[in-house]
């Protein structure tokens, strides 16, 4: 009887009433709803509740990403009648066609946001939006010219379209818009009313798609949010610029600021996100209000000097920072800010080189008034180490931040000595940054090795001993130099051993050397592109101290010469179980052939690996590595970007990694192979996949091509701007 009673009470499912159950399921997205409901009878029928469906969330990656036409449309057609709110974020695979006949049978819409889907005709808009009136938050890609309708009568009065488009625009509290032709914009903003109340703007202007690599494809963007809604009207003044790109320059600028400044005067703005140089306008203005409701700031890339950024401190509800190459951001503003935004969350000062100064109050203050701080991007900042700062230094301050979450960090702030005596970086590193290069020190060492233990778990790791009793007289001078050399360094240590120790949570880990550019990307101070020397310091075995972070999920490492085989590289993927993304450039030093080669056999032990880029010029292990990511069962996107490389014709190798990874959508190769075998595979590829897998985008090119219109027309810009393009994504 006391067994009987004992299995009745165990814990089962069928125990647990549909209220819990519906509970459960509502933090589930629509993609996630159709899995479980295959699961049983019961759960079928609780995850077509129709209380779970007022929000429907796809979208081009995670568990949404395969989601065909014809199940979109049947699911929306099946509950047409909850369904409040849709969003379909870069679903470019689903024809306009099946997005307006999916949305006909809705009726209670509230929210509807298409960006980066197949453009929808400005009629099927209207038509939309007469069938939905409690439609007032929309999200669209403004069709191009061949999309459009008349908009106005040969006389010039406007048509029935348009003034359907007007009352349609008129009722709205959120718009965002994303463009990519310039006359566009004006086509789109002559449709509002003059009189249109908004609480949330968004516009984006994307370019061409090799200008997006180049250029981050963020020339044009503003996204202002408000609590109490503002006044959007446009007044523009009739001007002849004679130039189409200077007229809509002004223009734009013109724009941003008329709605910035109406945002700012209801003095509850809360999102102010401007980067850009084209938004300096509206940032002077808005810079006399001092609005202290801002809580998200994105200043990045603007040209502005530390007169025009003050009014930041004033601004004590912060949560969200971001001053990427803000040359104008100094320690003052930075002590005064960490002092008044005790809530701050996120904040990236990538490239901000003003702020860094030889004590280091800046980051001090930081490091103890802002608790809360869990994501910091400090990288491209070239600050060295000298003896009298071996307490004080970057990476001894971050590491007392115990609860960051994501950190980028410039390797060469890690270095704890300099053995090979390099005085400096560049002449113009020296005359803007903090140059502090120091000598070799040993602290906390054994007294009979004179090595500390964790060094010494490093020597062991790369062979070495610490005891002088091996004698060189086998080896050459490099190799013994070599070997004297890595001995020194690994014995001083780096500062990762420090951030490994104290960052218990860390989960995005960045390390992007100074000045290092990607082909898919130029730096934006041309003058300032090299390599600080003192990152050679950092060896295969300084990145031991990385396999601590066991809850690890993005790993980028860039120009980083001092690597060779990294043989670490399979230590650090065999402890990190939970990676996901693994992005790896430039390694070892120019034309070494060897480094990496270790990558495809790290590669197999990275089981939930959902994104890998490689951009490494001379890797000559593509073959042995597409085989190796049959491991990786979640894989969905890949780049593999070797100028020299060659890769494999067979055509059944990538048949099998492809068979392998289920989820695999995203493939991109460029190499030194020629074009007429790249076309052959993607053919091959892309017929055999693309019914099964409706996403899939496949790109094989020659690597001289990878920056043209002809090598990019292929790739959506989802897809470049989070694999293709090359950027630090800490605090963005």
């Amino acid at each position: 009887m006391a067994g009987c009673h004992e299995s009745s009470c165990q814990p089962h499912i069928d125990n647990i009433s549909d209220e819990i159950v519906l509970k459960i399921f509502g933090l589930f997205r629509a993609g996630e709803l159709l899995k479980l409901s295959r699961v049983c009878r019961r759960f079928n029928r609780l995850a077509h509740d129709q209380s779970l469906h007022k929000k429907v969330h796809f979208g081009s990656t995670g568990e949404n990403l395969c989601v065909s036409k014809k199940v979109l449309q049947l699911y929306i057609g099946k509950h047409s009648q909850s369904i409040e709110s849709i969003i379909l974020l870069d679903c470019y695979w689903i024809a306009a066609s099946r997005i307006t006949d999916a949305l006909k049978a809705c009726r209670n819409l509230h929210e509807l946001n298409i960006i980066g889907c197949r453009k929808v005709s400005l009629k099927d808009l209207a038509l939309l939006a007469a069938r939905n009136p409690k439609l007032t938050r929309l999200g669209f890609s403004v069709p191009s010219k061949m999309y459009t309708f008349n908009l106005y009568e040969s006389s010039g009065a406007p048509t029935d379209l348009n003034s359907q488009l007007c009352y349609f625009f008129g009722r709205l509290s959120s718009l965002k818009l994303r463009f990519e032709i310039l006359s566009d914009f004006k086509t789109i903003i002559s449709l509002f009313p003059k009189e249109m109340k908004l609480s949330e703007f968004c516009l984006e202007y994307i370019g061409p798609k090799s200008a997006s690599i180049i250029h981050d494809g963020t020339d044009y963007h503003i996204h202002i949010k408000s609590k109490i809604p503002f006044s959007m009207y446009f007044d523009e003044k009739p001007q002849n610029y004679g130039n189409i790109s200077l007229y809509f320059n002004v223009l734009f600028m013109n724009f941003a600021t008329q709605i910035a400044l109406n945002a700012t005067g209801t003095k509850e703005l809360n999102w102010l996100l401007a980067p850009g140089s084209s938004n300096i306008i509206a940032i002077d203005q808005i810079a006399s209000y001092k609005t202290p409701s801002i809580s998200m700031i994105d200043l990045s890339s603007t040209h502005l000097t530390p007169e025009k950024i003050n009014w930041l401190g004033h601004l004590t509800n912060l949560t969200y920072l971001n001053l990427q190459h803000v040359d104008g951001f100094k320690a003052n503003l930075m002590k005064v800010i960490a002092a008044n935004c005790p809530n701050l969350i996120t904040l990236n000062l990538n490239g901000c080189t003003g702020w860094i100064d030889e004590d280091l109050c800046a980051l001090k203050t930081l490091c103890l008034c802002c608790l809360k701080l869990r994501h910091l991007n400090v990288g491209h900042i070239c600050c060295h180490l000298s003896p009298s700062h071996h307490d004080d230094n970057i990476y001894s301050l971050v590491s007392k931040m115990k609860h960051l979450r994501s950190l980028s960090i410039s390797p060469c702030c890690l270095v704890k000595s300099n053995p090979v005596s390099h005085s400096h970086c560049s002449r113009k590193a020296r005359g803007k940054q903090s140059s502090l290069v120091g000598k070799p020190e040993v602290s906390n060492t054994d007294c009979e090795s004179g090595v500390s233990p964790t060094s010494q778990s490093m020597l062991n790791a790369m062979g070495m001993s610490s005891q002088k009793s091996i004698s060189p007289g086998y080896l050459t001078r490099h190799t013994a130099q070599q070997r004297d050399f890595e001995a020194k360094v690994i014995q001083t240590g780096s500062g990762l051993n420090d951030l490994a120790e104290s960052l218990n949570e860390i989960e995005t880990f960045e390390l992007i050397a100074v000045g290092y550019s990607s082909v898919f990307s130029i730096p934006l101070y041309a003058m300032e592109s090299f390599v600080c020397p003192v990152t050679r310091n950092l060896l295969d075995a300084s990145f031991l101290p990385l396999r601590n972070w066991a809850k690890l999920k993005d790993l980028t490492l860039a120009g980083l010469h001092g690597l060779g085989v990294f043989n670490s590289l399979t230590e650090i993927t065999k402890c990190c179980t939970n990676l996901e993304q693994l992005s790896l450039a430039s390694i070892g030093l120019p034309g070494n052939a060897m480094a990496l080669a270790a990558l495809p056999e790290a590669v197999k032990q990275c089981h939930h690996l959902k994104k890998l880029r490689l951009d490494q010029p001379h890797f000559n292990k593509i073959d042995k590595l597409i085989e190796s990511l049959q491991h990786c069962k979640n894989i969905e996107g890949i780049l593999i970007a070797c100028k020299n490389a060659k890769i494999p014709k067979a055509v059944k190798i990538y048949f099998d990694l492809f068979d392998e990874c289920k989820k695999l959508c995203v493939f991109q190769l460029f190499s030194g192979a020629p074009g007429v075998l790249g076309k052959y595979l993607c053919k091959e590829l892309t017929s055999r996949y693309q019914k099964e897998r409706p996403p899939l985008s496949i790109t094989i090119v020659h690597f001289n091509q990878s920056l043209t219109q002809d090598g990019l027309h292929n790739i959506p810009f989802a897809h470049i701007k989070t694999l293709t393009c090359f950027q630090s994504r800490v605090a963005q």
